[in-house]
């Protein structure tokens, strides 16, 4: 027995009688090709990875939702991506950790005689952290930043770059551990979303601005 869900499309197409089109769709293809480098010493960890990826008939997000609030996609000719990961890690001391992940990415999408490219993919991507760590006492703090990134086929609306930093502290006692945390120090206005309506309107997902969360969890064994 089969099952055909959406028949892989997102939007559903009725003949003239209002009947469900079922039709067929292609699958996506993808070659890709990775090259890693990994360096690991007592205060250092690197790891670093380029990748191409060359797509056939690639679904993508189109920038629209669903009466149903679901993210649609459309199948493209051709596409593909290529960028770098990088993850480092050095311990300065006992006490000072230093975390850094980051990623950047040009990417590229062909529909038939135009070329544009994805929605929401940024091209760089940087995760900083900063940790001390002195007996039962943590305290850290991470700054992030992400580029732009297009909402539409048409690549004239955009999210606007953001830059994030948030810090926590954490106390371990014997079974039980405390910690605050501060999100969004700055109260930054920031988005990670938006979409575009059919008459060219730009909409954006607003973050939460300045906010805080208080952790405690409790050690069973």
């Amino acid at each position: 027995m089969r099952l055909i869900i959406f028949a892989g499309n997102d939007n559903l197409s009725l003949d003239e009688n209002n009947v469900l089109i079922l039709g067929t769709t292609s699958p996506e293809y993808v070659t890709d090709y990775e090259l890693g480098y990994r360096y690991f010493t007592n205060e250092l960890k690197i790891s670093a990875n380029l990748f191409y990826m060359n797509f056939k008939d690639e679904i993508v997000l189109n920038g629209q939702f669903g009466p149903n609030g679901i993210a649609l996609t459309n199948k493209v000719d051709n596409s593909y991506r290529m960028g770098l990961e990088l993850s480092a890690d050095y311990k300065l001391n006992d006490n000072w950790m230093l975390s850094n992940n980051s990623s950047w990415m040009a990417t590229k999408t062909k529909q038939g005689t135009e070329s544009f490219t994805p929605i929401l993919t940024p091209r760089l991507i940087v995760n900083q952290e900063i940790k001390y760590t002195k007996n039962a006492l943590q305290l850290q703090a991470s700054y992030r930043y992400q580029a732009s990134s297009f909402i539409n086929f048409s690549n004239d609306k955009k999210i606007p770059s953001y830059q994030l930093v948030n810090a926590a502290a954490f106390y371990n006692f014997t079974k039980w551990k405390v910690g605050i945390l501060v999100n969004n120090i700055f109260n930054d206005i920031y988005f990670n979303h938006a979409y575009v309506e059919p008459d060219g309107t730009a909409k954006y997902f607003v973050q939460m601005p300045r906010n805080f969360m208080l952790s405690i969890k409790y050690n069973v064994f």
